[in-house]
């Protein structure tokens, strides 16, 4: 129902990524960024979940592909999306 999208964020930002799924029973989510489990990192990433809508807030995002696994017993549905980091802009320069 509701995907991620590519974003582009500065260094500093806080970015939050939502994903909806139309689920019975209730989907299982899990959450990575470049392949890796956010879980391993939960200084770094923050996972919400509630009845098949689950969101991921970053602080400093990495640049990369961040992408979420919700599972039921009828299957596996993936959603992904490239974020891009823009670092500080030098104006006048």
């Amino acid at each position: 129902m509701k995907v991620i999208k590519a974003y582009r964020v500065a260094s500093s930002d806080r970015l939050t990524l939502v994903v909806e799924v139309s689920s019975e029973p209730p989907a299982l989510f899990e959450w990575f960024c470049n392949d890796k489990s956010v879980a391993l990192n939960r200084q770094k990433f923050q996972v919400r979940h509630n009845l098949n809508v689950t969101t991921l807030t970053v602080e400093n995002p990495a640049q990369g592909v961040y992408n979420c696994t919700a599972r039921n017993p009828a299957g596996i549905s993936k959603s992904y999306g490239y974020i891009t980091v823009i670092g500080k802009l030098n104006i006048g320069k």
